[in-house]
């Protein structure tokens, strides 16, 4: 309840009077004060890392994103709570890292969790109101694990550690696009395993019907490329299956009734300079559009000789879904 202000009415020739009338409070200003009030307190000037792990107050203090932001604007009452939730997550990026394990190599095991899967959760908790107002999304992901699978459908992979017990996942319903890798460790041709989460992280964002931007990004020198060996026509290294389905599923839950995408997806990836060159036209000719190629600059003793390339680049719909 908004206390109230007493006040004194004098009038020459009248009788002192008493005025008694709502006291000012933060409700009463106008919402473009408001709304800059809400902008510096609620916005970082650096994404803000989402942390699948309950963070303590030392912890939080640690991401330059959390330090200085006002959350206690959140608790005040609901209507102050809604106005602060829209101005936060419509003006402040979100960014899921991936986690490596120790051992962890490139095709051969996943992160210790799934980002798609972390960013299903985030895009779940907040629910439809606040999903409505994200508009920068980033992702950090990797090579996806590789799994055997059968021919009656059946997708397994080997435990971390072990060389023989399989974990058996949910039965392969992706039709692939490109060819088979092998292994060693498997008893015959491998696929990449495509997250269930991605096709769930894209129907959640295409039930708000909002423009975002979802940047994808990935390890040095780390593109999806399609590389088969000669003698056998097996794949080697990452291949476009997964690119190719993430472009599937944005234009299969989030294209507008005049086909036109409300999520963009864009890849950003770090090079060494002269091995991007020596690639860009093999990229290009894989599907890829270079959106944009910057030089990387830093004190000289964080940075190895070789010069690198920040390169954007997104699908250019020559995907063969």
């Amino acid at each position: 309840m908004a206390p109230m202000v007493c006040r004194l009415k004098y009038r020459k020739g009248e009788p002192l009077g008493l005025s008694i009338y709502p006291g000012p409070t933060f409700m009463s200003l106008s919402f473009d004060i408001r709304e800059k009030i809400y902008q510096l307190l609620l916005i970082s000037s650096e994404p803000i890392i989402v942390n699948p792990k309950p963070l303590n107050i030392a912890s939080r203090e640690s991401f330059t994103g959390l330090r200085l932001l006002t959350f206690e604007l959140f608790a005040v009452n609901k209507a102050i709570s809604a106005e602060a939730a829209a101005v936060f997550y419509h003006r402040n990026t979100f960014k899921f890292l991936m986690k490596l394990d120790r051992q962890y190599r490139p095709g051969y095991n996943r992160p210790s969790f799934n980002p798609w899967g972390i960013l299903y959760s985030f895009l779940y908790v907040i629910g439809d109101v606040n999903r409505a107002y994200l508009r920068f999304l980033e992702l950090e992901i990797s090579q996806p694990k590789s799994v055997a699978k059968e021919l009656n459908g059946t997708i397994s992979s080997l435990k971390n550690g072990s060389h023989w017990v399989r974990k058996v996942h949910a039965r392969d319903q992706y039709p692939r696009l490109y060819p088979c890798a092998q292994y060693d460790q498997y008893q015959g041709p491998t696929v990449e395993y495509i997250s269930p989460a991605i096709e769930a992280v894209f129907r959640l964002l295409g039930s708000e019907r909002q423009q975002l931007q979802l940047l994808l990004k990935t390890e040095m020198n780390n593109l999806p490329e399609n590389r088969v060996l000669p003698h056998n026509g097996y794949r080697i290294g990452w291949s476009n299956e997964i690119p190719d389905y993430i472009e599937q599923m944005k234009k299969r839950f989030t294209t507008s009734l005049r086909d036109e995408a409300q999520v963009e997806v864009l890849w950003e990836v770090p090079y060494f300079k002269s091995y991007f060159v020596s690639k860009m036209k093999t990229i290009k000719n894989d599907g890829w559009e270079v959106l944009e190629i910057l030089d990387v600059f830093g004190p000289l003793k964080l940075r190895i000789m070789e010069p690198e390339v920040l390169v954007t680049l997104r699908r250019n719909g020559k995907c063969k879904f």
